[in-house]
């Protein structure tokens, strides 16, 4: 008999980020005893994984879907209902699209989550004043306009950086070998930080009324709720509620929350819930 109400999560893309969705999914159930809390598997597989970017900048040959589905198919072995991606590049159509096609090969009964598809959809039901959404990205999700056509469908504009931008600053900030948030396990990366941060600001001024940390390793470093007034958000939490709401939507805590403007009023940030 298959367990009841179990989340699965593909990590290791990168680590952190998978470690990061998993504890969301913790802070985002209800429950006051460790018996109360949902089952989650987490399959962190880093080294069996092409990075995501390189594949769709053509560096590489081998797409990393064929990996990640084989360890979808592992964690609908384990049980698991329900699952999703850390990684939001992996979410590109040429990678995600076959993901799909391997689990349909497969005969898998588990539902996975599209990440980005989550978002917008979270973006147009609570930020009802928003129509441009600034994205902070890697440059393969960026080239790829992966956001672009997902936003469009719920009536969201995608506002990416101007290249310099992306690839001097976001996409360095996440890969540099040095200061990239990649490059530590637990990352207190101050200079990628002031990069990412200073890109939010470019994304501002281009006419970004939010932005997404559309990267599901930068809300590692950032951990405002808010910029020059306008909206974090934290694809990571939306995700988290998403799985909570598939499994068990009794065990989801309440979005502490009046109204969104340019600001988001509430008590979520402190709650641990979504970054307002």
């Amino acid at each position: 008999m298959r367990p009841a109400r179990r989340i699965g999560v593909i990590g290791g893309l990168g680590p952190m980020a998978g470690v990061d969705l998993v504890r969301k999914v913790f802070e985002q159930t209800a429950a006051i005893t460790d018996q109360e809390h949902l089952n989650v598997a987490l399959l962190s597989c880093s080294e069996n994984v092409r990075d995501r970017s390189e594949f769709l900048f053509g560096r590489t040959s081998r797409n990393p879907a064929i990996e990640i589905a084989a360890s979808l198919v592992q964690l609908d072995a384990m049980g698991c209902d329900v699952a999703a991606i850390a990684c939001l590049t992996s979410h590109s159509p040429r990678i995600y699209d076959e993901i799909t096609a391997q689990l349909s090969r497969s005969g898998t009964r588990l539902r996975l989550l599209h990440a980005v598809e989550e978002v917008a959809a979270f973006c147009r039901q609570y930020l009802s004043d928003v129509d441009a959404v600034g994205v902070l990205a890697t440059s393969g999700s960026v080239n790829s306009d992966l956001f672009g056509p997902v936003f469009g469908r719920c009536g969201l504009t995608a506002i990416y950086p101007d290249p310099d931008v992306q690839g001097g600053l976001v996409h360095d900030a996440i890969y540099n070998a040095k200061h990239g948030i990649k490059a530590a396990v637990c990352p207190t990366m101050t200079q990628a930080r002031n990069q990412l941060m200073e890109a939010a600001q470019h994304l501002i001024d281009k006419g970004a009324e939010a932005i997404v940390l559309g990267c599901t390793e930068i809300p590692l470093v950032i951990s405002e709720s808010t910029i020059a007034g306008r909206t974090l958000i934290d694809p990571a939490v939306v995700v988290a509620r998403s799985l909570i709401r598939h499994v068990a939507p009794e065990k989801l805590r309440p979005l502490a929350f009046s109204a969104f403007a340019n600001a988001v009023q509430g008590d979520l940030a402190r709650a641990g819930s979504f970054r307002e």
